[in-house]
């Protein structure tokens, strides 16, 4: 019974200089209160329900698989185009900025017809609409017709504008009318198709 006592007191003594030394000691202190002594040295206190998870920015796929139709009846896969920056134009027959801003792409479309740019101007409207309206308008540019759309063109307001680069990412967005032939764009497309890298 004394040896059990004796060891009693020897266990507790240990453990009060023990803990004395780690309170005394940074590393020591942080092990004994550890995440507690943030909330104590505040102000204030922090309830887990205030906390808001962090705004991580959009990341957008890219559009690999997209079937286009085009005014003679063939069809287009996006993951068949060859060109390094695609300009992809969202409109329909009864938007009255996108037939405005139409003359300004194909203006754009003639500036970079020797370069390594798609233009894909397209309508979900049915092709027995569109086709003859832009008969009609006479326009040279490219014109396509979808069933659907994918998810990262989708928008509730036309006309709306897309440039995406050699990866198939989209680089730029715009949500309704624009002049599409200024310079700043033109800049903008140029600096991609230097940014490209080739064999």
């Amino acid at each position: 019974m004394k040896t059990f006592g004796l060891g009693l007191l020897a266990g507790v003594a240990l453990t009060l200089i023990v803990g004395s030394v780690m309170a005394m000691t940074p590393v020591g202190q942080g092990a004994l209160t550890g995440a507690f002594n943030v909330v104590a040295r505040s102000e204030g206190s922090v309830a887990l329900q205030d906390l808001k998870a962090p705004a991580f920015p959009d990341v957008v796929s890219p559009a690999l698989d997209w079937r286009l139709r085009a005014a003679d009846g063939t069809e287009a896969d996006m993951a068949d185009l060859f060109e390094d920056v695609l300009f992809v134009n969202l409109w329909a027959t009864w938007c009255a900025p996108c037939i405005a801003e139409m003359p300004h792409i194909e203006e754009l479309a003639d500036r970079f017809a020797d370069a390594q740019v798609a233009f894909l101007i397209v309508s979900e409207e049915d092709p027995d609409t569109v086709t003859p309206f832009v008969e009609e308008q006479g326009w040279q540019l490219p014109i396509y017709t979808a069933q659907s759309i994918p998810a990262m063109f989708q928008t509730d307001v036309l006309p709306a504008t897309y440039i995406l680069d050699e990866m198939r990412e989209m680089v730029f967005k715009h949500i309704g009318v624009a002049r599409w032939d200024d310079q700043t764009t033109v800049e903008f497309i140029e600096n991609l198709l230097r940014s490209t890298p080739h064999e």
